[in-house]
């Protein structure tokens, strides 16, 4: 998601989006040390003011079925009025009769030049990285010692905190409750001991009924993340690499190293997740979408659920394919929904004739490959003029490549339905080219 922030910081005439699903709200790159600067909604606001032209497309669900709405997602999107921005939910499900088939691609195309294609939505619950961690409690730094409160019997009257009864016996005590500050000092912190006055019997820690609710209001967000740039004394500049956009900062982008030794600074203060971001399917399905930044389950006792996808970055001749694939989508949605419409524009493709990339401003290296981009559509979802006309190329691709193994076959996705030919319900030959290619290699 770096890279698409990157990619879509650097726009100068058009973006393309595609997606399942959009979450406006996101955070393109993390920690969110400049506030709300990498946010979504904030980086296609910004391109669009600067005259960059933003056509999004978008899965219109079926809301009994899924709950991702997407009319939310475009209204939070065109809300400030901007003629730039340019947002379409389809398919129109009762009038084209399409209930059990989903746009489910995901693209981010700049300029036609570079496109962005795989399996990561810009969505809640989709951006992770190596440590796939369980855990996000940002700035609440918990005590190793985990006392217990009184019965009920003896507990304080109603309305008021109750207690915790500390012995005298225990002089020094390890027990930061709450720190907010940078991860030096909280190390710091935690090995000073805590002193407590020797005639004291017991000593009364209040203990808010509340206390560990973990919402994340934008306004605090943003207080918080200018406190953590102040507390992290020495890191300031690395700090800064992380979230600026290449150019801004004289020394460049921070180097991968760099950035992973600051991130493990980071640990313990700044949030990843925010609000809805921290998800887990299992315990919880998503619901009031709108408020993003409230908390969808309790970070203190339900592990988040980590995220591992895949996509790649193309360019060039190979962009230009994927940006006529988005322009094919685009203007069949718009005949069938928008005819009429003059605000809402039909997309042109442009030449191939020097498609190449002014400027290489991605980070990771890349190399030049001989590669063809697959896809499937039809004539829902493309426009085909004759029903019957399908394009299966990614399927095709799958039968050819396993009937061509040599060695070995590793196939990783999401779903596999498939079932034998003479199955009348699953079309798809994956199973059986799998079975003919082993009955093959055991034969000969």
């Amino acid at each position: 998601m770096s890279a698409v922030a990157d990619a879509l910081s650097n726009a100068k005439e058009e973006i393309f989006i595609a997606d399942w699903w959009l979450s406006p709200e996101i955070y393109l790159k993390r920690p969110a040390l400049r506030g709300d600067y990498w946010r979504l909604d904030k980086v296609l606001q910004r391109k669009s003011e600067e005259g960059v032209k933003v056509f999004v497309l978008l899965y219109k669900e079926v809301e009994m079925a899924i709950g991702i709405n997407s009319f939310y997602s475009k209204q939070r999107l065109v809300r400030n009025g901007n003629d730039n921005i340019k947002v379409m939910r389809h398919p129109q499900h009762a009038k084209s009769g399409v209930f059990l088939w989903a746009h489910h691609e995901k693209l981010v195309i700049v300029d036609q030049s570079i496109a962005f294609l795989g399996g990561i939505d810009l969505c809640y619950g989709r951006w992770d990285d190596s440590k796939h961690r369980l855990t996000d409690l940002g700035s609440l730094i918990h005590s190793a010692i985990t006392p217990t409160k009184r019965k009920k019997t003896s507990s304080s009257p109603s309305g008021e905190f109750p207690f915790i009864s500390v012995s005298k016996s225990n002089s020094k005590l390890y027990m930061p409750d709450l720190i907010v500050d940078s991860p030096s000092t909280a190390a710091q912190e935690l090995a000073r001991p805590m002193s407590l006055p020797a005639a004291s019997s017991s000593l009364q820690v209040p203990q808010p009924k509340d206390f560990f609710k973990q919402n994340t209001p934008e306004f605090e967000r943003k207080s918080l993340m200018a406190t953590i740039k102040q507390g992290i004394k020495g890191k300031g500049k690395h700090l800064a690499k992380l979230s600026y956009a290449p150019g801004e900062l004289q020394n460049g982008p921070a180097t991968i190293s760099e950035l992973d030794d600051v991130v493990d600074d980071l640990d313990g203060s700044a949030k990843f997740w925010v609000g809805k971001d921290y998800v887990n399917f299992i315990v919880k399905d998503f619901n009031n979408l709108e408020e993003p930044f409230d908390d969808l389950v309790d970070r203190t006792t339900t592990p988040r659920m980590p995220w591992h996808d895949m996509a790649v970055c193309v360019q060039n001749a190979t962009a230009r394919d994927v940006a006529r694939h988005f322009i094919q989508r685009w203007n069949a949605a718009k005949n069938e929904m928008a005819k009429q419409n003059y605000t809402c524009p039909y997309l042109l493709p442009k030449a191939y004739v020097d498609c190449s990339l002014k400027s290489n401003f991605l980070q990771a290296k890349s190399q030049n490959v001989t590669c063809q981009v697959l896809r499937s559509v039809s004539a829902w979802s493309c426009g085909f003029i004759e029903p019957d006309i399908v394009e299966q190329s990614i399927h095709e691709a799958y039968v050819d490549c396993i009937a061509k193994a040599q060695h070995y076959i590793y196939i990783e996705n999401q779903f596999f339905i498939s079932l034998p030919r003479n199955n009348l319900n699953t079309l798809n030959q994956i199973a059986e080219a799998l079975f003919t290619r082993i009955v093959r290699a055991y034969k000969y």
